[in-house]
C-alpha cells in the first residue's frame, strides 16, 4: 500500500440527521453535510476547491459531484463522483482527496455522501433502475 503524506490531514467532519427526512433531496442532504464539515473546521464554503462524493441511489445521477458543486455555488479545481461499492467507496474517496491535494489539484478537498432513501424517492418508484439517458426512474 502506498504511503499517505503526513502533510494531508482530516480537519473536519459533518453529519446530518438520519431517518425519514420528508421534503429533502439528496443534493440538500449532501450540501448540509458539507456545511457541517466546513463549520466544524472553520473553513468557509467558497474555500473548498476539491469535492469528492458518492452519488445517491434513490435518485440516480452518475455525475452527482457536478450537481452538488452547482448547488453549493462552488468553483472547484477538482471534482469526482466515486462509486466502487461498499465501504471501499469511502476509502477511495479519501484516497482521491489525498492524491488531489498531494498532486496540487486542490488545497481543501471534501468527501461527502448522503441521500434520502426513506422519503426522497418519487411516488411509485420501483427498484433502483439507472436510466440516466432516458430521464431517470419511471
Amino acid at each position: 500500500m502506498p504511503k499517505v503524506s503526513p502533510d494531508v490531514v482530516i480537519v473536519g467532519a459533518g453529519e446530518t440527521r438520519v431517518g425519514k427526512l420528508p421534503g429533502l433531496e439528496s443534493v440538500q442532504i449532501q450540501a448540509w453535510a458539507v456545511q457541517e464539515a466546513a463549520a466544524d473546521c472553520g473553513v468557509r464554503i467558497p474555500e473548498i476547491d476539491g469535492l469528492i462524493n458518492l452519488d445517491p441511489y434513490a435518485i440516480p445521477n452518475s455525475i452527482f459531484s457536478s450537481t452538488l458543486v452547482e448547488y453549493l455555488d462552488l468553483r472547484p479545481s477538482f471534482i469526482s463522483t466515486v462509486d466502487v461499492g461498499g465501504t471501499v467507496t469511502a476509502m477511495t474517496m479519501l484516497q482521491q482527496a489525498v492524491w488531489a491535494i498531494e498532486s496540487g489539484h486542490c488545497e481543501i478537498a471534501i468527501c461527502v455522501y448522503g441521500e434520502n432513501t426513506l422519503t426522497g424517492r418519487p411516488e411509485g418508484a420501483r427498484g433502483l433502475a439507472l436510466r440516466n439517458l432516458l430521464g431517470g426512474e419511471e
